[in-house]
């Protein structure tokens, strides 16, 4: 390479690092491995190779759209405020709670909830990039404190999904099955939910992505 084609090299690279600086300065960026969320289509085998491939891109995007979400400083705040509503909770006075839940079917409260500040925003983003049949969010103690639907229960932290994402604290999927809760074939996406500024883990999300071939599925497919 000649001196002049090397200097303008030079001068081209300085000029893209700079402006990553300053991009990076704006909004946050979210780290998102597509290898961490691998899906298992082998016992799906009938199901045509492009039919796999568009709902794995649809899947994809939808990690990265909830992720930034759950960054939203609406949602840290409602789980900071639930987290410390529920500091002195004791694990029987949840599981009462979730006894009168599910009793009444959610009732009042799981209407208040759904109207709260932060269930709106989950709800923008389920309405602005359709395939999200159900999100949710739990406090450190796995209670519900943000939802877009009613969900069948209120406290989480006696399921294994919950345990597995609190403990381990990375993000991972289900498989294609039939989801009880929102009634839907689909993959349940699993996420913990960090305070972006500390680091602090503040809860576990539950999101169920909806897949397009749920009538062929149900309808004697795989996965029935």
């Amino acid at each position: 390479m000649s001196t002049d084609r090397l200097a303008i090299s030079c001068l081209l690279l300085s000029a893209l690092v700079l402006a990553l600086s300053a991009c990076a300065g704006g909004n946050r960026r979210v780290e998102y491995q597509p290898a961490t969320f691998r899906f298992d289509w082998r016992p799906h085998g009938s199901i045509e190779p492009q039919s796999r491939r568009d709902f794995r891109e649809r899947f994809d995007r939808k990690v990265v759209a909830l992720q930034t979400k759950l960054q939203d400083e609406v949602v840290i705040a409602a789980l900071h405020g639930a987290n410390e509503r529920d500091r002195q909770r004791t694990r029987a006075d949840l599981l009462k709670a979730d006894e009168r839940w599910v009793r009444e079917n959610g009732g009042a409260f799981a209407e208040s909830l759904v109207q709260e500040r932060c269930s709106v925003s989950l709800r923008h983003l389920q309405q602005s990039l359709p395939g999200f049949a159900e999100i949710f969010v739990t406090n450190n103690r796995g209670v519900n404190v943000c939802q877009t639907n009613k969900t069948s229960d209120y406290y989480q932290a006696d399921e294994g999904w919950w345990t597995q994402t609190w403990d381990e604290r990375e993000a991972w999927h289900g498989g294609l099955e039939h989801d009880a809760s929102a009634d839907v074939i689909g993959v349940a996406l699993y996420l913990p939910v960090v305070d972006p500024d500390t680091g602090e883990l503040l809860g576990v999300a539950k999101a169920v992505v909806e897949d397009a071939l749920r009538a062929r599925v149900s309808s004697g497919g795989p996965g029935t």
